[in-house]
């Protein structure tokens, strides 16, 4: 009998929802091929966690990625310079890319899903290329992994520049809806899903970005939506949750968790979704439902592959804003036929790339030769 393969998923706890429902989406390629698994969880913002045991591990490791047999990066920004903060600058690169994944990849099978780009604007290339050592990075990163898939156009843009050997897929959280509830299907509710941040994403990369800009352009989208839905507000942090509680009207509240898995049952049963989180936009998408997508940095390219409307905070308005919704709302048949064929046609992809890399017929050679996907255009 094949003993069950220890996963250990380089992500982050309790900080992001997002980052959970990657992992969630992950998770279910490795259900949807059949393996058995345990899996080990490395926050890369507290490195403890290559170490401590968290209560839902079965087996205490001495080092996560040391002990694993996959260890995969779970999509996140993995390429950016953004003035001083560079990918090789980050608190964790030394001590998970560096002295771990680098001198691991001989021995490990080493996947880098749904990396990202990290800059200010969605054409921001050339800052990037012009970085040689971020450039070197990625091609070590590239060397290093069995398998790279990218989530946004970007990030496959730099890749394709640099020769390095990736897919450009639909992030992982779009399939965290197959790992829900085992798939069931939710009939949505008359309820609009409305998520606001007062920049319009995480943070200030670039000057377009204007907050007081931003934040009109919600005082006059809200009223125009509540004529016509039903709203909930969905906080991924508390930061959010209070700056929406300002927002609400009448009966309208706040829905805010300790745990992602209650946004899971609430983003099932949404009609649609109006975000400022990409990830939220996403997990909606994957449950077949509209969404709209505003942001503030690169991490809009993720709606791409996906076919979600998506508009820099600086440029949106709330015409361009309902707009995009109604009409997704007015076409939400097909939206859902369309978004769920998606799904299942890239869910085959992740599992065909993850199955090559995992297969033992291969696993010898594989070992002197990280296997490559052609490059994406």
């Amino acid at each position: 009998m094949n003993q069950p393969k220890r996963i250990a998923l380089m992500t982050t706890l309790g900080r992001n929802v997002g980052d959970e429902f990657i992992r969630e989406g992950i998770l279910g390629f490795f259900d949807a091929l059949g393996v058995e698994y345990d899996p080990y969880f490395v926050d890369k913002h507290d490195l403890s966690t290559l170490h401590a045991r968290r209560k839902d591990e079965l087996h205490p490791l001495t080092d996560k990625f040391a002990d694993a047999d996959v260890i995969v990066q779970c999509g996140a920004p993995v390429y950016w310079h953004n003035g001083k903060h560079r990918s090789y600058t980050a608190d964790w690169h030394n001590a998970l890319w560096e002295d771990r994944i680098f001198k691991l990849s001989g021995a490990k099978v080493i996947l880098n899903l749904g990396a990202g780009a990290g800059q200010g604007s969605v054409d921001d290339l050339a800052t990037m290329l012009d970085d040689a050592t971020l450039c070197a990075f990625a091609r070590a990163a590239g060397a290093a992994c069995r398998v790279t898939t990218t989530r946004d156009p970007l990030a496959s843009q730099f890749l394709h520049a640099l020769e390095v050997g990736h897919a450009l897929l639909p992030c992982p959280a779009f399939h965290a809806a197959l790992r829900f509830n085992a798939g069931r299907q939710f009939q949505p509710r008359d309820v609009l899903a409305v998520n606001l941040m007062p920049l319009a994403g995480h943070f200030k990369l670039k000057p377009e970005t204007n907050p007081a800009r931003w934040q009109q352009v919600i005082a006059e989208t809200l009223p125009i939506l509540r004529r016509d839905h039903q709203l909930v507000f969905v906080a991924h942090n508390p930061a959010e949750r209070e700056f929406q509680e300002s927002l609400c009207r009448g009966s309208e509240a706040v829905f805010y968790s300790d745990d992602y898995r209650d946004y899971l049952s609430i983003y099932a049963r949404a009609k649609g979704i109006v975000s400022n989180r990409v990830h939220a936009a996403v997990v909606v998408a994957g449950f077949g439902r509209p969404a709209v997508l505003v942001g503030n940095d690169a991490r809009l390219g993720i709606a791409t592959p996906i076919g979600i409307p998506a508009a820099d905070s600086s440029v949106a308005d709330a015409g361009w804003i309902v707009r995009s919704i109604n009409e997704q709302l007015n076409d939400a048949h097909n939206i859902f036929i369309q978004r769920r064929a998606l799904q299942s046609d890239s869910a085959r992809a992740y599992q065909i790339h993850l199955g090559e890399a995992l297969n033992p017929l291969d696993a010898q050679s594989s070992r002197d030769t990280p296997a490559r996907l052609p490059c994406a255009a």
